[in-house]
């Protein structure tokens, strides 16, 4: 069974207790399709055509048992489980049946207190947790720099299990060649260093299958020396040298900006000068 293990990082943790967890569900894999029937017509039509279904806001709920040593330590353990609510957003971690541990990003909605004296409040309690996830899949390091000890993003690798990419200089025009894992696409954070010593206008890059363009980012702007852009596409957002960038930014091919597939991944990347690409990418999971 999956198991939860930990919701929060650094001065916001709670650690699941050990053996405690007696169910678990995740509605992840739970998907809206948009099918509309016709009139006279067997079966329907899909307003995504060929697409994936849309996720709706995930929930994980988990019923697990509170065991005490007296009244004042299920005092203690109760407050503590139920002030996750104060938290807000936070990783929720979770361990597989087999493998590297998974986590999204979770807020704890529901976590009632239901006591009956027959229950023995002051031995142990069953607690059925819900967290609500609007970005409903789980997640692994893959090549991205998370949390490590607890301090903010992009500071260190989250379970010392990620390292940045090395990038590719390119001048003009280039390729890179990706290689992910997970079991679904993934989105993007794509990075241009200009280190040139002049220049570098409007970055262009594209993901290539079977020789189309399936994907395309650009920007308009101009990277002086020294300057660098970031493009995410999993917080959707474009920062050039720590500000917004977005007024220079072109409308996207795809509403996911840029996704990574699992296995093989060419990108084309386009440049009026010379910069260094690189891509960064967390493995999901549903």
């Amino acid at each position: 069974m999956h198991i939860l293990t930990q919701f929060g990082v650094g001065d916001y943790i709670y650690t699941f207790p050990t053996d405690a967890q007696v169910n678990y569900v995740c509605d992840f894999g739970k998907l809206k399709s948009y099918m509309a029937g016709l009139p006279g017509v067997h079966g329907g039509v899909s307003g995504l055509g060929t697409g994936r279904g849309i996720g709706a806001v995930g929930t994980v709920k988990v019923d697990l048992w509170l065991h005490y040593t007296g009244s004042t330590d299920a005092s203690d353990k109760i407050d503590s489980l139920r002030q996750m609510q104060d938290w807000g957003l936070l990783p929720l971690y979770m361990q597989p049946e087999v493998g590297t541990p998974r986590f999204c990003w979770a807020r704890l909605r529901e976590a009632p207190l239901e006591q009956d004296v027959k229950g023995l409040p002051h031995i142990r309690q069953l607690f059925s947790l819900v967290f609500e996830v609007p970005d409903p899949f789980w997640y692994t390091a893959g090549v991205e720099r998370l949390w490590d000890d607890g301090s903010a993003w992009d500071s260190g690798s989250w379970d010392g299990s990620s390292s940045a990419p090395s990038a590719t200089t390119v001048t003009t025009s280039g390729s890179l060649s990706l290689t992910v894992g997970g079991k679904i696409y993934t989105l993007a954070r794509m990075i241009i260093d200009n280190n040139s010593g002049a220049d570098a206008r409007e970055p262009k890059i594209q993901r290539i299958v079977n020789g189309d363009v399936v994907d395309e980012v650009q920007w308009l702007g101009t990277l002086a020396d020294g300057e660098a852009l970031e493009i995410d596409a999993l917080r959707q957002t474009v920062i050039h040298v720590g500000s917004d960038g977005m007024a220079d930014f072109e409308l996207p091919l795809n509403p996911d900006w840029m996704r990574l597939y699992p296995g093989t991944n060419t990108l084309n990347c386009f440049i009026t000068g010379a910069a260094d690409f690189s891509v960064r990418w967390m493995e999901r999971y549903v």
